[in-house]
């Protein structure tokens, strides 16, 4: 796990004494789609797909408020967690949208590593990223990215889990949006 902003707040306020007044909405730890929509005011998209094995953990509002990096320019995450491993790790799926973004997909293909594919009728790019140390006592997992845009709002996808999704998988999750 970690500590959103508010959360450390909150415990250096409870160990110093100094307590705000005040109730806030933790930005980078909403417990709901309609949450996250009724402090955005923009229309999130959610998977009607997921693995079995993952479950919902909450939304981030990315760059909101006080947490804005890019002028006119919001990213919100959909956080979805599978059990802690024995090591500590826990795998995920996280479902991104940028609304008024500032990339291109050809500016973000510029990274490398890429191969084009499409998502909705709309062009994709989608990379997959695996290692296997286990013979060296590291560990065995994969990252797997796809980014597309869509009415004026950048989709990505990041997986994190012990082997590969198929790509036909990860992209019919990220069609399944709703």
């Amino acid at each position: 796990g970690f500590l959103t902003k508010l959360e450390m707040r909150q415990l250096a306020e409870s160990l110093n004494g100094a307590a705000a007044d005040t109730v806030e909405i933790d930005p980078e730890r909403l417990t709901s789609v309609e949450s996250a929509e009724a402090v955005s005011g923009l229309g999130i998209k959610a998977p009607a797909l997921m693995l079995a094995d993952l479950r919902f953990d909450h939304v981030a509002l990315m760059n909101y408020g006080p947490y804005a990096t890019n002028a006119g320019e919001m990213m919100i995450a959909l956080l979805y967690t599978g059990q802690p491993v024995g090591d500590g790790r826990t795998y995920k799926f996280l479902f991104m949208q940028t609304f008024n973004p500032t990339n291109t997909l050809e500016s973000l293909a510029l990274a490398g590593g890429y191969e084009e594919t499409v998502v909705n009728s709309q062009p994709a790019i989608y990379r997959q990223d695996c290692w296997d140390t286990t013979s060296t006592g590291g560990d065995a997992a994969c990252r797997q990215f796809l980014t597309w845009f869509e009415n004026g709002v950048q989709y990505d996808v990041e997986v994190y889990l012990p082997a590969s999704l198929p790509k036909d998988t990860v992209i019919a999750i990220a069609e399944s949006a709703r």
